[in-house]
Protein backbone atom coordinates (compact mmCIF):
# COMPACT_ATOMS: atom_id res chain seq x y z
CA UNK A 1 0.00 0.00 0.00
CA UNK A 2 1.30 3.42 -0.67
CA UNK A 3 -0.28 6.96 0.29
CA UNK A 4 -1.14 9.33 -2.59
CA UNK A 5 1.47 12.88 -2.23
CA UNK A 6 0.67 14.49 1.76
CA UNK A 7 -1.22 17.14 1.41
CA UNK A 8 0.06 20.50 2.94
CA UNK A 9 -1.13 23.67 4.12
CA UNK A 10 -0.69 26.23 0.82
CA UNK A 11 2.21 28.82 1.52
CA UNK A 12 0.71 31.75 3.71
CA UNK A 13 2.69 35.42 4.00
CA UNK A 14 2.01 36.05 8.08
CA UNK A 15 2.41 39.79 8.87
CA UNK A 16 2.02 40.75 12.98
CA UNK A 17 -0.84 40.47 14.07
CA UNK A 18 -2.64 39.28 10.93
CA UNK A 19 -3.87 35.71 11.22
CA UNK A 20 -2.52 33.11 8.95
CA UNK A 21 -4.78 33.65 6.36
CA UNK A 22 -2.91 33.17 2.71
CA UNK A 23 -2.57 36.44 1.15
CA UNK A 24 -0.81 38.00 -1.85
CA UNK A 25 2.47 39.90 -0.98
CA UNK A 26 2.41 42.79 -3.52
CA UNK A 27 5.20 46.03 -3.25
CA UNK A 28 8.34 46.03 -2.45
CA UNK A 29 10.22 46.65 0.65
CA UNK A 30 12.77 50.18 1.03
CA UNK A 31 15.89 48.99 -0.03
CA UNK A 32 14.38 47.49 -2.93
CA UNK A 33 13.75 43.72 -2.35
CA UNK A 34 10.69 42.97 -4.39
CA UNK A 35 8.13 40.38 -3.63
CA UNK A 36 6.02 39.62 -6.21
CA UNK A 37 7.12 40.94 -9.24
CA UNK A 38 10.30 39.72 -11.22
CA UNK A 39 12.11 40.86 -14.36
CA UNK A 40 14.77 38.40 -15.86
CA UNK A 41 18.15 39.25 -15.16
CA UNK A 42 21.31 36.97 -16.48
CA UNK A 43 24.69 35.70 -15.34
CA UNK A 44 26.84 33.54 -17.84
CA UNK A 45 27.57 30.33 -18.09
CA UNK A 46 29.96 28.40 -20.01
CA UNK A 47 29.60 27.66 -24.49
CA UNK A 48 30.83 29.78 -27.26
CA UNK A 49 27.96 31.34 -29.05
CA UNK A 50 25.02 32.96 -28.19
CA UNK A 51 21.80 33.06 -30.14
CA UNK A 52 19.39 33.69 -27.34
CA UNK A 53 16.96 37.28 -28.17
CA UNK A 54 16.23 37.59 -24.46
CA UNK A 55 16.45 40.87 -22.91
CA UNK A 56 17.88 39.77 -20.22
CA UNK A 57 21.30 38.54 -22.62
CA UNK A 58 21.63 41.73 -24.51
CA UNK A 59 22.14 43.17 -20.89
CA UNK A 60 24.97 41.36 -20.44
CA UNK A 61 26.31 41.84 -23.50
CA UNK A 62 26.19 45.44 -23.52
CA UNK A 63 28.34 45.12 -20.31
CA UNK A 64 30.35 42.12 -21.36
CA UNK A 65 33.78 41.21 -20.31
CA UNK A 66 37.28 41.66 -22.05
CA UNK A 67 38.56 38.51 -19.81
CA UNK A 68 36.69 35.86 -17.39
CA UNK A 69 40.93 34.77 -16.25
CA UNK A 70 39.49 35.06 -12.70
CA UNK A 71 42.07 36.08 -9.96
CA UNK A 72 42.33 33.17 -7.71
CA UNK A 73 43.55 33.73 -4.23
CA UNK A 74 45.11 31.25 -2.12
CA UNK A 75 42.04 30.50 -0.03
CA UNK A 76 39.78 29.82 -3.15
CA UNK A 77 38.12 32.75 -3.26
CA UNK A 78 37.55 33.85 -7.10
CA UNK A 79 36.08 37.82 -8.20
CA UNK A 80 35.11 38.98 -12.01
CA UNK A 81 37.00 41.86 -13.40
CA UNK A 82 34.76 44.97 -13.34
CA UNK A 83 33.83 47.30 -16.81
CA UNK A 84 33.04 44.13 -19.38
CA UNK A 85 33.51 44.70 -23.07
CA UNK A 86 33.40 40.65 -24.34
CA UNK A 87 31.99 37.89 -22.93
CA UNK A 88 32.37 34.42 -24.58
CA UNK A 89 30.15 32.78 -21.83
CA UNK A 90 26.64 32.18 -23.02
CA UNK A 91 24.37 31.80 -22.75
CA UNK A 92 23.41 33.38 -19.02
CA UNK A 93 21.92 31.50 -16.63
CA UNK A 94 18.69 33.87 -16.02
CA UNK A 95 18.19 34.81 -12.46
CA UNK A 96 14.95 32.79 -10.88
CA UNK A 97 11.48 35.03 -10.44
CA UNK A 98 8.39 34.07 -8.82
CA UNK A 99 7.47 32.04 -11.40
CA UNK A 100 9.62 29.49 -9.50
CA UNK A 101 7.94 28.29 -6.26
CA UNK A 102 11.23 28.12 -4.34
CA UNK A 103 12.03 31.79 -5.51
CA UNK A 104 8.43 33.53 -4.73
CA UNK A 105 9.58 35.09 -1.85
CA UNK A 106 13.01 36.35 -2.74
CA UNK A 107 14.01 38.25 -5.68
CA UNK A 108 17.26 38.02 -6.55
CA UNK A 109 16.20 42.17 -8.57
CA UNK A 110 18.19 44.02 -5.84
CA UNK A 111 21.41 42.34 -6.71
CA UNK A 112 21.57 43.77 -10.14
CA UNK A 113 19.95 47.05 -9.58
CA UNK A 114 22.09 48.07 -6.23
CA UNK A 115 25.19 46.40 -7.42
CA UNK A 116 25.75 47.20 -11.07
CA UNK A 117 28.92 46.59 -12.17
CA UNK A 118 30.28 45.93 -8.66
CA UNK A 119 29.38 42.42 -9.97
CA UNK A 120 32.25 42.42 -11.76
CA UNK A 121 35.16 44.16 -9.84
CA UNK A 122 38.25 42.75 -9.74
CA UNK A 123 39.95 42.38 -6.08
CA UNK A 124 43.30 43.54 -6.04
CA UNK A 125 44.62 41.05 -3.06
CA UNK A 126 42.53 38.28 -1.48
CA UNK A 127 40.21 40.14 1.10
CA UNK A 128 41.12 39.89 4.80
CA UNK A 129 39.91 37.32 6.75
CA UNK A 130 37.42 38.54 9.77
CA UNK A 131 38.44 37.43 13.08
CA UNK A 132 36.53 34.48 14.68
CA UNK A 133 34.79 35.27 17.92
CA UNK A 134 37.31 35.44 20.84
CA UNK A 135 38.53 32.24 22.80
CA UNK A 136 38.03 30.29 19.98
CA UNK A 137 40.71 27.81 18.68
CA UNK A 138 40.11 25.93 15.63
CA UNK A 139 42.25 24.50 12.79
CA UNK A 140 41.96 26.90 9.86
CA UNK A 141 41.36 24.41 6.82
CA UNK A 142 42.55 27.39 4.39
CA UNK A 143 45.64 28.44 6.15
CA UNK A 144 46.83 26.48 9.11
CA UNK A 145 49.04 23.09 8.65
CA UNK A 146 46.83 20.23 8.31
CA UNK A 147 47.04 17.11 10.60
CA UNK A 148 48.10 13.92 8.38
CA UNK A 149 44.54 12.60 8.49
CA UNK A 150 43.52 16.17 6.87
CA UNK A 151 43.80 16.35 3.30
CA UNK A 152 43.57 19.20 1.15
CA UNK A 153 43.77 19.16 -2.73
CA UNK A 154 42.15 21.99 -5.73
CA UNK A 155 40.19 19.28 -8.48
CA UNK A 156 39.03 21.06 -11.36
CA UNK A 157 34.75 20.51 -11.66
CA UNK A 158 32.98 20.95 -14.40
CA UNK A 159 29.53 22.95 -14.17
CA UNK A 160 27.07 21.98 -11.95
CA UNK A 161 23.85 20.07 -12.82
CA UNK A 162 20.77 21.57 -14.26
CA UNK A 163 18.88 20.85 -11.20
CA UNK A 164 21.57 22.00 -9.12
CA UNK A 165 20.57 24.87 -6.47
CA UNK A 166 21.12 28.52 -7.94
CA UNK A 167 24.14 29.63 -6.21
CA UNK A 168 25.56 26.09 -6.94
CA UNK A 169 25.34 26.83 -10.92
CA UNK A 170 26.65 30.43 -9.97
CA UNK A 171 29.69 29.34 -8.31
CA UNK A 172 30.31 26.58 -10.91
CA UNK A 173 30.29 29.26 -13.43
CA UNK A 174 32.69 31.47 -12.35
CA UNK A 175 35.04 29.18 -9.76
CA UNK A 176 36.28 26.10 -11.87
CA UNK A 177 38.05 24.69 -9.07
CA UNK A 178 36.74 22.94 -5.84
CA UNK A 179 39.16 22.59 -2.84
CA UNK A 180 38.88 19.38 -1.13
CA UNK A 181 38.92 18.66 2.31
CA UNK A 182 39.50 14.47 2.75
CA UNK A 183 38.82 13.39 6.55
CA UNK A 184 40.20 10.40 7.34
CA UNK A 185 38.55 7.03 8.29
CA UNK A 186 38.51 7.03 11.90
CA UNK A 187 39.92 10.37 12.77
CA UNK A 188 38.63 12.40 15.66
CA UNK A 189 39.60 16.09 16.03
CA UNK A 190 40.32 17.32 19.13
CA UNK A 191 39.49 20.88 17.64
CA UNK A 192 36.82 21.92 15.47
CA UNK A 193 38.05 22.90 11.44
CA UNK A 194 37.11 26.38 10.56
CA UNK A 195 36.59 27.58 7.29
CA UNK A 196 36.38 31.35 6.62
CA UNK A 197 34.01 32.86 3.91
CA UNK A 198 35.05 36.54 3.97
CA UNK A 199 32.67 39.64 2.59
CA UNK A 200 33.69 41.19 -1.15
CA UNK A 201 32.99 44.79 -2.64
CA UNK A 202 32.74 42.70 -5.97
CA UNK A 203 31.29 39.30 -6.48
CA UNK A 204 33.31 36.32 -4.62
CA UNK A 205 33.00 32.71 -5.38
CA UNK A 206 33.57 29.56 -3.79
CA UNK A 207 33.64 26.19 -3.98
CA UNK A 208 34.26 23.37 -1.46
CA UNK A 209 33.61 19.65 -0.99
CA UNK A 210 34.27 18.02 2.38
CA UNK A 211 34.36 13.92 2.61
CA UNK A 212 34.16 12.71 5.59
CA UNK A 213 35.40 8.91 6.07
CA UNK A 214 34.17 5.98 7.72
CA UNK A 215 33.91 6.55 11.28
CA UNK A 216 35.56 9.43 12.03
CA UNK A 217 33.95 12.08 13.63
CA UNK A 218 34.89 16.47 13.40
CA UNK A 219 33.16 19.55 13.97
CA UNK A 220 33.39 22.29 11.38
CA UNK A 221 32.75 25.94 11.83
CA UNK A 222 31.55 27.89 8.63
CA UNK A 223 31.87 31.47 9.01
CA UNK A 224 30.49 34.45 7.05
CA UNK A 225 31.48 37.87 8.43
CA UNK A 226 32.73 40.81 6.81
CA UNK A 227 32.70 45.02 7.79
CA UNK A 228 32.79 46.53 4.40
CA UNK A 229 30.46 49.26 4.04
CA UNK A 230 30.60 48.67 -0.14
CA UNK A 231 27.68 46.61 -1.51
CA UNK A 232 29.01 42.87 -2.37
CA UNK A 233 27.59 39.33 -3.27
CA UNK A 234 29.75 36.10 -1.55
CA UNK A 235 28.15 33.01 -3.48
CA UNK A 236 29.09 29.53 -1.76
CA UNK A 237 28.77 26.10 -2.61
CA UNK A 238 29.82 23.08 0.18
CA UNK A 239 29.34 19.70 -0.76
CA UNK A 240 29.49 17.00 2.04
CA UNK A 241 29.34 13.39 2.05
CA UNK A 242 29.65 11.45 5.17
CA UNK A 243 30.54 7.75 4.35
CA UNK A 244 29.05 4.79 6.90
CA UNK A 245 29.55 5.44 10.69
CA UNK A 246 30.70 9.20 10.03
CA UNK A 247 29.51 12.26 12.24
CA UNK A 248 29.74 15.82 11.77
CA UNK A 249 28.67 18.40 14.12
CA UNK A 250 27.90 21.50 11.47
CA UNK A 251 28.49 25.39 12.78
CA UNK A 252 26.88 28.01 10.05
CA UNK A 253 27.50 31.13 10.86
CA UNK A 254 26.91 34.61 9.15
CA UNK A 255 27.02 38.03 10.39
CA UNK A 256 27.62 39.95 7.02
CA UNK A 257 27.91 43.36 6.52
CA UNK A 258 24.04 45.62 5.76
CA UNK A 259 24.68 45.97 2.39
CA UNK A 260 26.48 42.62 1.51
CA UNK A 261 24.38 39.87 -0.37
CA UNK A 262 24.67 36.26 -0.05
CA UNK A 263 23.84 33.01 -1.88
CA UNK A 264 24.69 29.98 0.05
CA UNK A 265 24.33 26.39 -1.58
CA UNK A 266 24.76 23.34 1.32
CA UNK A 267 24.52 19.87 -0.80
CA UNK A 268 25.00 16.59 2.08
CA UNK A 269 24.90 13.11 1.08
CA UNK A 270 24.18 10.23 3.91
CA UNK A 271 25.57 6.80 4.20
CA UNK A 272 24.46 3.68 6.18
CA UNK A 273 24.64 5.44 10.16
CA UNK A 274 26.01 8.58 9.75
CA UNK A 275 25.07 11.25 12.03
CA UNK A 276 24.60 15.01 10.73
CA UNK A 277 24.05 17.70 12.81
CA UNK A 278 23.80 21.50 11.65
CA UNK A 279 23.50 24.86 13.77
CA UNK A 280 22.33 27.15 10.79
CA UNK A 281 22.93 31.36 12.33
CA UNK A 282 21.51 34.19 10.22
CA UNK A 283 22.32 37.63 11.56
CA UNK A 284 23.62 39.90 9.10
CA UNK A 285 23.46 40.95 5.04
CA UNK A 286 21.08 42.88 3.51
CA UNK A 287 19.72 39.45 1.97
CA UNK A 288 20.67 35.75 2.38
CA UNK A 289 20.01 32.99 1.05
CA UNK A 290 20.89 29.15 1.72
CA UNK A 291 19.37 26.40 -0.26
CA UNK A 292 19.55 23.16 1.53
CA UNK A 293 19.85 19.79 -0.18
CA UNK A 294 20.26 16.65 1.90
CA UNK A 295 19.55 12.87 0.90
CA UNK A 296 19.74 10.12 3.34
CA UNK A 297 21.35 7.64 1.08
CA UNK A 298 21.51 4.26 3.39
CA UNK A 299 19.74 2.88 6.41
CA UNK A 300 20.18 4.31 9.49
CA UNK A 301 21.33 7.78 8.51
CA UNK A 302 20.26 10.42 10.90
CA UNK A 303 20.01 13.94 10.37
CA UNK A 304 19.24 17.16 12.60
CA UNK A 305 18.80 20.62 11.21
CA UNK A 306 18.74 24.10 13.63
CA UNK A 307 18.12 26.82 12.52
CA UNK A 308 18.23 30.71 13.88
CA UNK A 309 17.26 34.00 12.29
CA UNK A 310 18.05 37.35 14.43
CA UNK A 311 17.03 40.10 12.12
CA UNK A 312 15.85 43.59 12.00
CA UNK A 313 15.90 46.75 9.57
CA UNK A 314 15.22 45.52 6.26
CA UNK A 315 17.29 41.94 6.37
CA UNK A 316 15.76 39.43 4.46
CA UNK A 317 16.59 35.59 5.10
CA UNK A 318 15.65 32.99 3.57
CA UNK A 319 16.23 28.99 3.58
CA UNK A 320 15.02 26.31 1.76
CA UNK A 321 15.54 23.07 2.93
CA UNK A 322 14.77 19.80 0.93
CA UNK A 323 15.48 16.39 2.64
CA UNK A 324 15.65 13.25 0.59
CA UNK A 325 14.53 10.14 2.42
CA UNK A 326 15.84 7.22 0.13
CA UNK A 327 16.39 4.31 2.40
CA UNK A 328 14.34 2.65 5.40
CA UNK A 329 14.95 3.52 8.85
CA UNK A 330 16.58 7.14 8.58
CA UNK A 331 15.96 9.98 11.24
CA UNK A 332 15.95 13.80 10.35
CA UNK A 333 14.67 16.80 12.60
CA UNK A 334 14.34 20.38 11.62
CA UNK A 335 13.93 22.88 13.81
CA UNK A 336 13.83 26.69 12.88
CA UNK A 337 13.13 29.70 15.38
CA UNK A 338 13.08 33.64 13.86
CA UNK A 339 13.02 36.98 15.61
CA UNK A 340 12.45 39.26 13.37
CA UNK A 341 12.36 43.11 13.76
CA UNK A 342 11.66 46.81 12.22
CA UNK A 343 10.82 44.98 8.88
CA UNK A 344 12.81 42.50 8.20
CA UNK A 345 11.86 39.12 6.33
CA UNK A 346 12.16 35.73 6.70
CA UNK A 347 11.62 33.11 4.38
CA UNK A 348 11.42 29.09 5.26
CA UNK A 349 10.78 26.28 3.04
CA UNK A 350 11.04 22.71 4.34
CA UNK A 351 10.32 19.88 2.26
CA UNK A 352 10.23 16.52 3.43
CA UNK A 353 10.33 13.60 0.22
CA UNK A 354 9.82 9.83 1.53
CA UNK A 355 10.66 7.64 -1.23
CA UNK A 356 8.74 4.24 -1.52
CA UNK A 357 10.18 1.16 0.23
CA UNK A 358 11.60 3.80 2.92
CA UNK A 359 9.70 2.17 6.05
CA UNK A 360 10.28 3.10 9.17
CA UNK A 361 11.08 6.71 8.33
CA UNK A 362 10.93 9.34 10.93
CA UNK A 363 10.69 13.05 10.52
CA UNK A 364 9.42 16.48 11.84
CA UNK A 365 10.06 19.57 11.31
CA UNK A 366 8.80 22.70 12.95
CA UNK A 367 9.10 26.23 12.08
CA UNK A 368 8.47 29.18 15.10
CA UNK A 369 8.39 32.67 14.52
CA UNK A 370 8.79 36.00 16.96
CA UNK A 371 7.78 38.94 15.65
CA UNK A 372 8.89 42.41 17.33
CA UNK A 373 7.00 44.23 15.16
CA UNK A 374 3.83 45.26 12.93
CA UNK A 375 6.24 45.38 10.01
CA UNK A 376 8.10 42.17 10.68
CA UNK A 377 6.94 39.52 8.07
CA UNK A 378 7.07 35.93 7.59
CA UNK A 379 6.72 33.01 5.08
CA UNK A 380 6.61 29.88 6.03
CA UNK A 381 5.77 26.23 4.17
CA UNK A 382 6.45 23.26 5.08
CA UNK A 383 5.85 20.19 3.01
CA UNK A 384 5.43 16.61 3.35
CA UNK A 385 5.27 14.51 0.45
CA UNK A 386 5.11 10.38 1.75
CA UNK A 387 4.84 7.44 -1.27
CA UNK A 388 5.33 5.22 1.59
CA UNK A 389 3.54 3.38 4.64
CA UNK A 390 4.95 2.42 7.96
CA UNK A 391 6.48 6.28 8.21
CA UNK A 392 6.10 8.85 11.11
CA UNK A 393 6.32 12.08 10.00
CA UNK A 394 5.36 15.94 11.87
CA UNK A 395 5.23 19.10 10.58
CA UNK A 396 4.03 22.81 11.71
CA UNK A 397 4.49 26.32 12.17
CA UNK A 398 3.61 29.17 14.71
CA UNK A 399 3.69 32.78 14.26
CA UNK A 400 3.62 35.35 17.71
CA UNK A 401 4.79 38.75 19.43
CA UNK A 402 5.93 39.29 23.14
CA UNK A 403 3.33 39.27 25.22
CA UNK A 404 2.32 41.57 27.35
CA UNK A 405 1.94 40.74 30.81
CA UNK A 406 5.30 38.64 30.73
CA UNK A 407 6.81 41.70 29.76
CA UNK A 408 4.66 43.50 32.49
CA UNK A 409 6.18 40.66 35.09
CA UNK A 410 9.50 41.27 34.01
CA UNK A 411 9.59 45.12 34.37
CA UNK A 412 7.61 44.86 37.31
CA UNK A 413 10.67 43.07 38.89
CA UNK A 414 13.11 46.12 37.98
CA UNK A 415 14.17 45.07 34.50
CA UNK A 416 13.60 48.02 32.00
CA UNK A 417 11.73 47.45 28.75
CA UNK A 418 14.46 46.45 26.80
CA UNK A 419 16.38 44.00 29.74
CA UNK A 420 12.61 42.52 29.72
CA UNK A 421 12.37 41.99 26.03
CA UNK A 422 16.09 40.60 25.77
CA UNK A 423 15.34 37.93 28.34
CA UNK A 424 12.17 36.82 26.63
CA UNK A 425 13.62 36.96 22.84
CA UNK A 426 16.47 34.65 24.80
CA UNK A 427 14.10 32.53 26.14
CA UNK A 428 12.35 32.28 22.92
CA UNK A 429 15.94 31.17 20.77
CA UNK A 430 16.85 29.21 24.18
CA UNK A 431 15.50 26.20 22.77
CA UNK A 432 17.98 26.46 19.92
CA UNK A 433 21.22 28.06 21.66
CA UNK A 434 21.25 25.29 24.30
CA UNK A 435 22.41 23.01 21.76
CA UNK A 436 25.38 25.04 20.71
CA UNK A 437 28.26 23.35 22.66
CA UNK A 438 31.22 25.80 21.34
CA UNK A 439 30.58 28.58 24.21
CA UNK A 440 32.38 31.32 22.33
CA UNK A 441 29.95 30.35 19.18
CA UNK A 442 26.53 30.73 21.81
CA UNK A 443 28.19 34.30 23.68
CA UNK A 444 29.04 35.64 19.99
CA UNK A 445 25.55 35.01 19.06
CA UNK A 446 23.76 36.17 22.36
CA UNK A 447 25.84 39.22 22.30
CA UNK A 448 24.39 40.05 18.92
CA UNK A 449 20.99 39.23 20.16
CA UNK A 450 21.20 42.26 22.35
CA UNK A 451 21.79 44.37 19.31
CA UNK A 452 18.64 43.23 17.43
CA UNK A 453 16.03 43.72 19.64
CA UNK A 454 16.16 47.52 20.80
CA UNK A 455 13.15 48.07 18.34
CA UNK A 456 9.83 49.83 18.61
CA UNK A 457 7.71 47.72 21.22
CA UNK A 458 5.02 45.04 20.28
CA UNK A 459 1.61 47.20 19.92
Amino acid sequence: MCWPTAASRPPVTLNWPTSWSARATTGSTDDGIERSRHRDVGVPRKTETCTCKRRSCKAIEDRTLRSLSSKKSTDGLFAIPLRMTTLPLHPPIPLPDGRDEAWRYTSLTPLADRLGARWWQPLEAAPADPAPPPGLDAIDLMRDPLPEAIARTDEEAGPADDHAPFAARLAACFAPTVQTIQIAAQYRSALPLLLIHPDSEGAGYRRHALRVGCGAEVTLIELFAGDRPQMGLTCSHLSINLEPGARLTHYRLQRFGPDQFHLGALTLSQQRESDYRLHAIELGGALARLDLSIALQQPGAACALHGLFLLDGQQHADHQVAMHHAAPHCRSRADYRTVLAGRAHAVFNGRVVVDRGACGTDSAQRNANLLLSRQAEVDTKPELEIYNDDVRCAHGATVGQLDAEQLFYLRSRGLTEAEARHALVVAFADALLAGIALAPLRQAIESAAADKIAQEPCK
